[in-house]
């Protein structure tokens, strides 16, 4: 069995590849946690031992070294650390230097290009907001990348006293907050939103032409009912993007 890691900056998610298609995605929160901790907290219980374990993070070195190690020690299993690189399976990276291109980012444009086969916008919503576009060629045309809502909360927050001292709002929030927390959260959950909605009203009129919208990561969820475009859903998009690798390895033996 093949196991896929996505391990982001705050939350590391992971599947099982079971005849090529992702299976029981899990996710847990990283942040404070030291790599055994982490490794301990999500996988003590794993029904099974990988054969195989593909990993795409974006995390600091000293945890994705800790991670590896765990596994190794555990499983022993060497688990494969992804890169992005300047062409695969027909999609071509658009950075000067292909292997800066964030590797979640490259995952996910190579799973959006194996879903639709043309023109696609990719949003991932974590700890940052990433924006990527493929043409219908396959060319990635580059991205974007901006505060992500928690990020833009957080920071509000801790860099301004009187609203660090507040408690946190408790209410629903609404479109007009009635606290200052609450506020913030709402002023930022906008902003957010707008940039996405104009990002792609822009998109539209430089390439004009039609593209599917992809959105993921552990906050679209609260964002995709306020944007103006209807926008598909993919949950494992990262993780999806693992798969199609190997996919494609399988396809050159």
């Amino acid at each position: 069995m093949i196991l896929l890691v996505d391990i982001g900056n705050s939350r590391m998610k992971w599947a099982w590849l079971v005849d090529g298609v992702v299976q029981d995605s899990q996710a847990v929160d990283c942040e404070d946690l030291t790599p055994a901790k982490l490794a301990n907290k999500a996988w003590e219980k794993l029904e099974g031992i990988p054969e195989r374990v593909m990993i795409a993070s974006v995390a600091a070195a000293k945890l994705n070294k800790g991670i590896v190690a765990w596994m190794s020690r555990h499983w022993k299993v060497k688990a494969d650390m992804v890169k992005s690189q300047a062409e695969f399976s027909g999609v071509q990276n658009a950075y000067l230097e292909p292997a800066l291109l964030g590797v979640d980012r490259w995952s996910t444009l190579l799973a959006a290009r194996s879903i639709t086969g043309g023109a696609a916008c990719i949003i991932d919503c974590g700890s940052a907001i990433t924006i990527d576009v493929l043409s219908a060629c396959g060319e990635h045309l580059g991205g974007l990348i901006a505060p992500g809502l928690t990020t833009m909360t957080r920071c509000l927050v801790d860099k301004t006293e009187a609203i660090a001292a507040m408690k946190e709002s408790s209410g629903e929030v609404s479109l007009l907050a009635r606290d200052t927390y609450a506020a913030v959260h709402v002023g930022s959950l906008y902003a957010v939103v707008a940039l996405i909605d104009r990002v792609i009203s822009d998109l539209r009129l430089e390439l004009r032409g039609g593209f599917r919208i992809f959105i993921t990561g552990g906050e679209a969820k609260k964002l995709m009912p306020l944007l103006d475009d209807r926008s598909t859903f993919e949950p494992d998009l990262v993780l999806k993007g693992l798969a199609c690798i190997l996919a494609e390895e399988k396809n050159q033996k």
